[in-house]
């Protein structure tokens, strides 16, 4: 990573996201560094995105939302804040193998593919308890829940995980397991695959049974109804 050697550091806190946003939870998550890295003195933020909002609007003043955080939180403009454009996928993954814990936050909002990443190289993930995440994430089985909104209770939740992770190897354990049970290609394209076979034959299903009710609708009121014509076996009225 660069000129950065992650072997050296004891612990790190990792974020990662497509773009520095409050949609993912940056600002909050920006302010409860300061009080990771007063608990923590060995502990060092690795955070990985680009600064751009993705689904969150500008801001006015034409800043980004990182400019705007700096000028906010100075106390998170450490030496033991580390930023990274995301570059390429095994950087990424690399970062990840390091982490001792992992923040993922988002509004209700779409899931993004960075948490089932992060859960598949068995990161100990402290995540938002919003809708789209608790579908995925266990409190206290494959991961744990935290706030969204509130920057002390994320920081006080990272910090407890950071204290404790040496007992946690079952939760990373899990959070993988999750992701091979429940969203390995191999089982959700087949999954996919099986909807979309599903979703074509109940149009054609459908389209065939309108086109029968409305051609035995127009035999009932003719009284024509017989044996004869392409709808035969889905007559749905008796003829009087």
């Amino acid at each position: 990573m660069g000129e950065i050697n992650l072997k050296s550091f004891q612990e790190i806190v990792t974020y990662t996201a497509r773009g520095l946003e409050p949609y993912r939870g940056f600002p909050q998550f920006y302010s409860a560094i300061p009080f990771i890295l007063d608990a923590r003195p060995q502990c060092h933020i690795i955070i990985m995105a680009d600064d751009k909002s993705c689904y969150s609007r500008q801001r006015d003043d034409g800043k980004t939302w990182l400019e705007a955080m700096q000028s906010i939180v100075p106390a998170a403009s450490s030496e033991r804040v580390h930023f990274f454009k995301f570059s390429n996928y095994e950087n990424y993954r690399k970062i990840l193998r390091f982490s001792t814990v992992h923040i993922y936050l988002t509004a209700p909002f779409v899931l993004s593919w960075f948490l089932l990443e992060a859960m598949s190289c068995q990161c100990l993930i402290l995540a938002s308890a919003t809708s789209p995440v608790k579908e995925v994430i266990k409190h206290q089985e494959n991961g744990y829940l935290t706030s969204f909104w509130d920057s002390n209770i994320i920081a006080q939740d990272a910090i407890k995980l950071l204290q404790e992770n040496s007992h946690l190897s079952n939760i990373r354990f899990n959070a993988r397991k999750t992701i091979l049970e429940k969203y390995d290609v191999s089982k959700s394209l087949a999954a996919q695959l099986q909807l979309l076979i599903f979703q074509i034959f109940t149009k054609q299903y459908l389209a065939k049974l309108l086109h029968c009710m409305a051609w035995n609708y127009q035999a009932a009121k003719q009284k024509t109804f017989g044996s004869t014509g392409d709808c035969g076996q889905w007559n749905f009225l008796k003829a009087e």
